[in-house]
């Protein structure tokens, strides 16, 4: 637990070395101190934690397929084609187990990083609420459907300049490595329906036809997904609440923004950052999230598009900082967000860091 609270604390640090990140060279600089920081916690993890062992099945997959024929690679596998080759092309650069781990590290988190560059200049909230929000905990867990997530933050862009082919092609990527990424196909109609960017407050509409067809949209993500939707409903509990509500106040905040902000068609955003981006997205997770109630394995595929939020509630709390508050509010939204990583920690299976050298169970 000691190693996530110490880069809870270097996040922070680094900020505060560095002071207001008000130039391009000056985030950049940021992403890349902090995102290579946990890139490595993330690359030197033991391959066992509090009794999860999905990082040795991998490990040994890894290993399986680096010694396996190409034209024997798919007879008696159970993952999808695109996760095969990818082990298979990684073995050509080393044969050391732990390659799909250090490769699944700085992909991740260089896609993260690059996602929030991208999409705000409020690098150091969104990079803090990526790692204390839960999005960051998701990735140690699932590292299949993670490189799947962070393939989807690629096709992002292509959806921004209305490239539906090369956004199709990347979607299709992330499919070939988790069948749960063709739930995003949904992305580029989103950011091409107009109504929702001149009217965001009509974002409630598909979270409104999500609850209609809940029944459907759960025998949709049971052929998505590898959990047994059956034996997997969840109940209202604290974990479930607080993240719900925190992406409603993300979503209403960004309504209050824009309207605050007084943006129009006649005053669009910079083509470097779309606002639209974290809104859309955190409101199509959040309907999806809702349905964990329903069945738990939706929570997983809702954090396809829960990696907005971290963008979106950045706006809004880099912009109540700058017009309304200041230095403390900004001290009581670092508090809060330690108080809630430090909630999270308590029963995670990755709380207790182990390097990998040392000896596990």
């Amino acid at each position: 637990m000691i190693v996530w609270i110490g880069m809870f604390v270097f996040i922070v640090g680094v900020k505060a070395l560095m002071q207001d990140l008000d130039t391009q060279k000056k985030r950049k600089t940021y992403l890349i101190i902090v995102g290579l920081a946990l890139a490595l916690l993330f690359a030197l993890r033991g391959e066992n934690y509090g009794g999860v062992y999905d990082l040795r099945v991998y490990m040994d997959f890894f290993e399986e397929t680096a010694t396996t024929a190409w034209g024997d690679l798919f007879a008696d596998s159970d993952f999808e084609v695109g996760f095969v080759v990818l082990n298979k092309l990684l073995s050509l650069l080393s044969h050391n187990r732990r390659t799909i781990i250090v490769f699944h590290a700085f992909f991740c988190i260089y896609s993260v990083c690059r996602f929030i560059y991208k999409n705000t200049d409020e690098v150091f909230w969104a990079f803090l609420f990526f790692f204390s929000l839960g999005n960051m905990g998701f990735f140690l867990t699932g590292l299949r459907q993670a490189i799947a997530i962070c393939v989807c933050l690629f096709a992002v862009e292509k959806a921004k300049k209305k490239k539906l082919i090369s956004f199709a092609l990347v979607t299709l990527i992330a499919y070939s490595i988790h069948r749960s990424a063709l739930v995003f196909a949904v992305m580029y109609l989103l950011l091409k329906m107009d109504l929702f960017k001149r009217n965001k407050k009509m974002i409630i509409l598909p979270i409104i036809l999500m609850m209609i067809f809940s029944s459907q949209i759960i025998g949709f993500g049971q052929m998505l997904s590898d959990e047994v939707l059956a034996a997997e409903t969840a109940t209202f509990s604290f974990n479930g609440i607080v993240p719900i509500l925190i992406y409603a106040l993300t979503i209403i905040g960004q309504i209050i923004l824009v309207k605050t902000k007084k943006q129009s068609e006649k005053d669009p955003p910079t083509e470097h950052k779309d606002p639209y981006i974290g809104f859309s997205m955190t409101a199509m997770g959040l309907g999806l999230y809702f349905l964990r109630f329903y069945n738990m394995a939706l929570e997983r595929i809702s954090f396809y598009f829960l990696q907005g939020a971290p963008v979106g509630l950045a706006d809004v709390v880099g912009y109540l900082k700058h017009e309304r508050i200041g230095r403390v509010f900004e001290l009581i939204i670092i508090v809060l967000c330690f108080l809630l990583f430090w909630h999270r920690l308590d029963g995670a299976s990755y709380a207790d860091y182990v390097f990998f050298w040392r000896k596990q169970i």
